[in-house]
């Protein structure tokens, strides 16, 4: 299964980002699109004939929050916050090169915030990621490496969602951009480094093998967090629509913390479905589950874990999303694994051929720490977001964002430097994006 925790559990999945195309619609079976119809973006992702694309897209904003930054770099107390407005700017450049046996893909991003009521505190980020694909006859090659270092740092507690517009998301996202919700002043440095390979055995089956590692690092003095995963799957097709899946996964955290690291045992044994339903071909169907034993102070821990996603197009344009997630989760900063339930939902699409909408929502309740040990270990967190764009031309639109988000720990939860047990924050942004094509 897509287990939610063999990556970062990021809540840039479900806040529809500005500066990707919110109109290209992901529908039925095969990853089939239906007809692009908005003006902004609707070519800016198509390759020439050669295979190659290359675009630089840019974001500026300005901010409105109710609580933003207060504190102090480096201080160990907790970052209190305070209402405020601040600036930002996003820009960043993409390559692809898709041919028939190879593939090279590039990013890289740069990001700056400037907070004018805070004695000029500003701030600056940057990502860059390169992943390489090869096919030869049965046999196919991922490789992927990602760096990216952040003055700030916050809790993500949602699972990942596919975005409305059908653009890709990346197998290791980094939580990087202009409107996440960066909690406090802790910088990190993240490297994240990735390679699968899959043979196909026949026309209806195969047997693939994967392997992970992410490191991050604090250096104002926060533990240090490496954690890594591999496994292997055998797949075979039964139906259309569903296959037979027999995998196995192990998931390793480590972090400075007397209970030392915890290992995770993934066991996906089980029918994969993913399909348009009989009654209704516009709605998609896929589901999945597993179970995860978790070891833990020489006891171990079984928890049933699975993922279900129904999509449902509407009309011509719109396209309405909700899915559900339950999993060991292993989020960084944290000393104990997370168990969590979450749901989430989206909905989005075309007023006009100018304009774009989307909205999401997502409510997560978990626990972290595993065991009969963990008494008010409870957590519970849940964010909303609405996006307005207007586009001016294929390459430039102007948008607006309401959010709101709010998480609570309980008082057993060991929370990392900075982080208070409640926090509730709003706000709204107000930008313009480009995103222009160089061949």
């Amino acid at each position: 299964m897509r287990s939610p925790s063999v990556r970062a559990i990021v809540l840039a999945a479900l806040v529809m980002s500005a500066a990707s195309p919110a109109s290209a619609q992901q529908a039925g079976e095969g990853g089939v699109r239906r007809p692009f119809r908005g003006l902004f973006g609707g070519d800016s992702g198509t390759p020439t004939e050669n295979g190659q694309h290359m675009s630089v897209s840019f974001t500026a904003l300005g901010a409105y929050d109710d609580n933003v930054f207060a504190g102090e770099r480096g201080s160990t107390n907790p970052q209190f916050q305070r209402p405020g407005v601040y600036g930002a700017m996003t820009t960043g450049l993409v390559y692809s090169n898709q041919g028939d046996r190879h593939s090279f893909d590039a990013t890289g991003t740069a990001a700056f915030r400037y907070y004018p009521d805070q004695d000029a505190v500003s701030s600056t980020q940057q990502m860059g990621s390169i992943a390489y694909g090869m096919r030869l006859g049965r046999t196919s090659l991922q490789l992927s490496q990602a760096a990216v270092r952040a003055p700030r740092f916050g809790f993500q507690g949602f699972p990942e969602l596919a975005p409305i517009d059908g653009s890709s998301l990346s197998t290791e996202p980094l939580a990087f951009g202009t409107n996440d919700f960066d909690l406090t002043l802790l910088e990190m440095v993240r490297l994240a480094s990735g390679a699968s390979v899959t043979q196909t055995l026949s026309s209806r089956s195969s047997l693939s093998f994967n392997y992970s590692l992410r490191h991050t690092r604090f250096p104002d003095g926060a533990p240090d967090v490496t954690n890594q995963q591999g496994g292997g799957q055998y797949d075979r097709q039964i139906t259309r629509g569903a296959s037979l899946r027999l995998g196995y996964g192990y998931r390793q955290f480590g972090v400075a913390s007397p209970n030392g690291q915890t290992g995770v045992h993934d066991i996906n044994v089980g029918v994969n479905y993913q399909r348009a339903l009989s009654f209704s071909r516009r709605t998609t169907l896929h589901f999945d589950s597993g179970s995860s034993m978790v070891a833990r102070q020489g006891r171990t821990f079984i928890r049933l874990t699975g993922v279900a996603d129904l999509e449902h197009e509407i009309g011509r344009t719109w396209t309405a999303r909700a899915a559900f997630q339950r999993g060991v989760r292993m989020i960084d900063g944290f000393a104990e694994p997370a168990f969590s339930n979450s749901i989430s939902a989206q909905v989005g699409g075309l007023v006009a051929r100018r304009i774009d909408v989307s909205g999401n929502v997502a409510y997560v309740k978990g626990l972290t720490g595993i065991g009969e040990d963990a008494l008010d270990s409870r957590f519970t967190t849940y964010a909303a977001t609405l996006t307005v764009r207007y586009a001016f031309s294929p390459i430039l639109a102007a948008y607006t964002q309401v959010l709101r988000y709010r998480y609570v720990f309980g008082e057993d939860v060991q929370l990392p430097a900075g982080f208070d047990r409640s926090v509730e924050r709003g706000g709204a942004r107000f930008g313009v994006t480009s995103s222009i094509p160089l061949f």
